[in-house]
């Protein structure tokens, strides 16, 4: 039987439910307070790969969720006929001995994790890198335009406004929350451990070619010839959600110049900022039914390119 749903969150994980719940006929109103392509996702690293965290320990659910990333990626890329990839595999920088072990442990039992064996002459004398094949770089604001068109395609309606309580959706069948880290907005999550973090990436001009590589940071190719994006924070105290281009040079120029040879090269245009929902002790996304009319998916943290396709599917068929 069709349905119609309200979707409140304009992000990854918003986006791809209700492209899901489209194909399966349902009909969707999608409600968002900013404008589509400058919420958190936009902000994104547009990283993609199974191997968070410092010591790379493999993601659950990363075949799915690659899997599913690449299959949506490639949907959404032929619908809007622009590219959205920017890099096919990721470098990685091994910033200690600790790590190089855990690198050299990968390379011996993954065939996606190899060692880099040619001259990288952009980052430290002494550091050794290592390619992650099975990543890739998307360009992070041009996808969500993209998602965002093939699911209005598709008879979606957007409703440009904040949701107060959720008293003001029930003329819908159902409604789903993908507001990350504004979700307690609308809902009390109690004590489950999540935290909000803001992420705030640097923009510009970089004087040497790098693929997208990952090293205490990152930095990756924008879409714009000769831009990057360079990131990223971790603030857990912030007095602002918004852009703090100050704070922000200071916390990743910092960090980008314990990997990147000529980090201090890299001219500054403009900033992005975030914030996303993480759990500390639990990595992978909260899925539940808060009542039979509402539903949550949050909780993304920094594998929301990972895992957003994959999860946003596995709540479409729930709710079907």
């Amino acid at each position: 039987m069709n349905k119609h749903f309200a979707i409140v969150g304009a992000g990854f994980c918003g986006l791809s439910i209700a492209l899901n719940l489209l194909k399966a006929g349902h009909s969707v109103t999608l409600f968002d307070k900013n404008p589509i392509g400058s919420n958190t996702s936009s902000a994104a690293s547009g990283l993609c790969h199974p191997f968070p965290g410092f010591l790379a320990r493999t993601a659950q659910f990363e075949k799915e969720g690659r899997c599913a990333t690449v299959a949506q990626i490639k949907e959404v890329q032929e619908f809007a006929k622009v590219p959205l990839i920017t890099a096919r595999r990721l470098l990685r920088v091994a910033m200690n001995e600790k790590q190089q072990k855990r690198f050299e442990q990968l390379a011996q039992e993954r065939d996606d994790f190899t060692k880099a064996t040619e001259l990288l002459p952009f980052i430290k004398s002494g550091m050794q890198a290592y390619w992650i094949e099975s990543g890739m770089a998307i360009e992070s604001r041009a996808y969500i335009v993209a998602l965002f068109d093939m699911c209005t395609s598709l008879g979606m309606k957007f409703e440009q406004k904040a949701i107060a309580k959720l008293s003001d959706l029930d003329q819908f069948d159902h409604i789903v929350l993908a507001l990350g880290a504004d979700s307690d907005s609308l809902i009390d999550l109690g004590n489950r451990g999540f935290n909000r973090v803001k992420g705030q990436v640097l923009v510009g001009q970089y004087s040497q070619e790098v693929p997208a590589t990952i090293g205490k940071g990152y930095i990756a190719k924008s879409s714009e010839t000769g831009h990057y994006h360079m990131g990223s924070t971790y603030e857990h105290q912030f007095e602002s959600d918004e852009p703090n281009l100050e704070v922000a040079k200071e916390l990743i120029l910092g960090k980008a110049s314990s990997y990147l040879k000529e980090a201090n090269q890299f001219e500054v245009s403009g900033v992005k900022s975030g914030v996303r929902y993480s759990r500390k002790n639990n990595p992978l996304p909260f899925m539940e039914s808060i009542s039979s009319r509402v539903t949550i998916l949050t909780g993304m943290g920094s594998r929301g390119l990972l895992y957003h396709a994959y999860f946003a599917k596995q709540l479409a068929l729930k709710l079907n």
